[in-house]
């Protein structure tokens, strides 16, 4: 149960008062003071979607669990048990599964159901560009409170897309989500970028926590970053290296590599890849407790919530009807 900020200065003072009189012991004063000052936040996260807006798989035909609808439920399912909740994508979402098809819609199914579900962030990953810079504009433009985040891609000497975005939680926390990509885009969709330069994403994650900082920084950083834990081609291209290179840096949602971790440990962050064609659902619960006026991470614990077997949202599924 959430109580409001009146209610715990009340219990507070309460707490105090049995103590004065004797009615509380110590421990029960430490366990009920703890749990006025500590806060529970969680990362949500999807990746490598591959245009599954539905349980089904176009090529063969065939019903398959893995799809946003599913994906609404279980978000809808751990927003109600905790409204402190992140949502990001990690990318790879446009492509794949026949959304190719949807390319110059107004309203592609993807976009559609990020908005009907709430995503908080969409980092971009390397199949956003295999249809031109253009239309992936387009598309990510249809989405209307979520950010498209891509920190390491440069025209002209500037950013093409947000870095970071901010988002604040119960009691006025901060978590900073950042976005970066693999930086061999080009190795694959080169005429697709011609003119526009990817840099290296650990140090580029690191010139951003910089420039967050200098607003007043954030108590939780986070990086939505499209590459597996080992690096691919180098360049900086590992989930591992930008957690080692930026200790600053608490929750990394991996992609790229089709490989489902639940949580490994880098630097001081924890790494967590949710299964590829919404599979499974990522999920890093993050402890914060309040010292000396300031949030401090004690706890985090990394989870993947299978979408075997999940009822899809039935309100969902009726907007999508007309693609499927």
């Amino acid at each position: 149960m959430k109580i409001g900020s009146n209610l715990k200065k009340l219990l507070a003072y309460v707490v105090v008062l049995l103590f004065i009189v004797g009615l509380l012991p110590i421990k029960a004063i430490k366990a009920a003071t703890e749990e006025l000052t500590t806060k529970t936040i969680q990362i949500l996260a999807t990746t490598d979607l591959h245009g599954r807006f539905v349980p089904y798989d176009y090529a063969r035909a065939t019903k398959s669990d893995g799809g946003l609808t599913q994906i609404a439920t279980l978000v809808n399912s751990e927003r109600q048990n905790n409204p402190n909740t992140i949502l990001v994508d990690n990318g790879d979402n446009i492509q794949g599964n026949y959304n190719h098809l949807f390319l110059n819609d107004e309203k592609n199914p993807m976009m559609t159901a990020m908005n009907y579900i709430g995503y908080d962030s969409f980092g971009l990953g390397n199949h956003e560009f295999n249809f031109g810079m253009r239309t992936l504009k387009d598309i990510t433009g249809q989405l209307q409170n979520t950010e498209v985040l891509c920190a390491n891609l440069y025209k002209d000497n500037a950013r093409v897309f947000s870095p970071y975005v901010l988002k604040t939680v119960e009691d006025g926390i901060k978590v900073a989500i950042i976005g970066v990509v693999t930086p061999h885009i080009d190795r694959w969709d080169g005429p697709n970028l011609a003119g526009y330069i990817p840099t290296n994403p650990t140090e580029e994650v690191k010139k951003v926590i910089g420039e967050i900082k200098a607003i007043g920084g954030a108590d939780v950083y986070v990086v939505t970053a499209h590459m597996g834990f080992e690096s691919e081609y180098g360049k900086g291209d590992s989930a591992k290296e930008i957690a080692k290179g930026n200790p600053d840096v608490d929750v990394v949602v991996m992609g790229h590599s089709h490989m489902e971790n639940k949580g490994l440990e880098a630097g001081n962050a924890i790494l967590i890849q949710p299964a590829n064609n919404a599979g499974s659902l990522g999920k890093v619960e993050l402890k914060l407790t309040k010292k000396d006026g300031k949030y401090e991470i004690t706890s985090k614990t990394g989870s993947l919530i299978s979408t075997k077997g999940v009822e899809e949202d039935t309100k969902l599924v009726d907007i999508l009807k007309s693609y499927d």
